[in-house]
């Protein structure tokens, strides 16, 4: 069992290699702060409550990966994989009844001869009414799926990133309203010092088309438009700014 950072836990791996192609199954466990943490609401059923204590989360992360020099007889390459992600328990019950047979997640790593690769991330559309809470209370989730796309070099010393989230939106049964539409990040990334492989220095920018936000008791809604901003963090000898614009 090997740490993978302060939230993550490797709990084991195991590596099948054959002549043209490899599979290899990691097991991650999230600790239980971390899901309280992140299902404050308790909608996905991670968080405590006084009747069920949480407990530690495991993924199994799957990845078919084929050999080069030009695997799944595409682009030239040293490897391609594509990983796909396994839940357990009640998460897994949420994942199926929100997502249906679609993958929630799905990540396509190519690997090239010089060190480097590209990856693209995606996750699909979907439409989810929660489960009633103890007040009776749902909530309308309409997701518009999420796309992302990067490139890295050498033992990722640069990459680059492109995400893009075309809408969500929230509508809970009191009438309260939430939607975020054509939300847009890219950037490039800049490792500083190599004693730190996960310090870099960043060059970017973040649109938001709109955000709205309504309340349930008649008050005028929050509204934002046309949001853009430009991140840079310029380095100088032993220093690094960041610059907000």
């Amino acid at each position: 069992q090997a740490e993978a950072g302060e939230s993550l836990k490797v709990i084991s791996r195991d590596y099948q290699r054959g002549i043209f192609s490899a599979n290899e199954t990691l097991v991650i466990e999230i600790p239980e702060a971390v899901l309280s943490a992140l299902d404050e609401k308790n909608l996905l059923g991670l968080a405590e409550t006084d009747d069920a204590p949480a407990k530690p989360l495991r993924i199994t992360v799957k990845a078919a990966i084929t050999h080069g020099p030009l695997p799944g007889f595409s682009l030239p390459g040293v490897a391609a994989e594509e990983s796909e992600f396994l839940f357990e328990g009640e998460l897994q019950k949420s994942v199926a009844q929100i997502f249906k047979d679609q993958k929630p997640l799905s990540v396509k790593t190519r690997y090239s001869f010089f060190g480097g690769g590209s990856t693209q991330l995606s996750s699909p559309a979907f439409a989810y009414t929660t489960p009633a809470d103890e007040s009776g209370a749902t909530a309308e989730i309409n997701w518009a799926g999420i796309k992302a796309s990067g490139n890295f070099t050498s033992k990722i010393k640069q990459m680059d990133l492109d995400l893009m989230l075309p809408k969500l939106e929230v509508k809970e049964s009191s009438g309260k309203q939430m939607s975020i539409e054509d939300l847009r990040f890219s950037g490039k990334y800049q490792r500083v010092l190599d004693d730190f492989p996960s310090f870099y220095a960043i060059s970017g920018k973040f649109q938001l088309d709109s955000f709205r936000l309504e309340d349930s008791k008649g008050k005028p809604p929050f509204n934002i438009k046309k949001i853009r901003f430009d991140v840079d963090s310029p380095t100088q000898g032993d220093f690094i700014d960041y610059l907000f614009k």
